[in-house]
């Protein structure tokens, strides 16, 4: 019963940090992404 209790709360911290990883991880790349848009601007206009 311990064991399954243990594995209960790892499970629910490894989707934690799962689901923020991901959340982070779209965060900077959309904002990297528009560092370089800003930083570089687009020569056809």
């Amino acid at each position: 019963a311990l064991q399954n209790l243990l594995w209960g709360m790892v499970d629910g911290l490894l989707y934690r940090l799962t689901m923020t990883i991901a959340v982070f991880g779209t965060c900077s790349c959309y904002s990297v992404f528009s560092l370089v848009r800003a930083a570089f601007p687009q020569k056809n206009k």
